[in-house]
């Protein structure tokens, strides 16, 4: 009697993740030397990651647009890519509307951060 065992390998899924070699939208040098002192004290494996918010629509005046953190991993829906030297990782349905952006560090008497202009 021929016995025949069947070999199942599980592994984890795999994430299918867009790099690309186009900026998605240029990271001034300014900005670039901020976010990797910030990156460089949060630890490594760090990359920026670039969403949309929308406005909460509770008069809090906190209004939608693009909002910036940290993140290790990116998804399947994202496209990620180095701009001076910074990892920074997008949601591929965000692409379009950076396309003319340019991320900058900000430094007014109101305080200071980054805005995409």
């Amino acid at each position: 009697m021929l016995l025949i065992r069947k070999l199942f390998i599980f592994s984890p899924p795999i994430r299918i993740i867009m790099k690309s070699n186009k900026e998605l939208f240029k990271i001034e040098e300014e900005a670039a030397n901020k976010l990797g002192e910030i990156m460089k004290n949060e630890g490594k494996g760090n990359s920026l990651r670039v969403f949309y918010k929308e406005a909460c629509g509770d008069n809090c005046g906190c209004g939608g647009g693009f909002r910036l953190t940290l993140d290790k991993k990116p998804t399947k829906n994202d496209v990620v890519f180095t701009k001076n030297g910074v990892k920074v990782i997008v949601d591929k349905s965000l692409k379009g509307d950076l396309k003319d952006k340019t991320l900058k560090f900000v430094d007014t008497i109101d305080g200071s951060g980054f805005a995409f202009v």
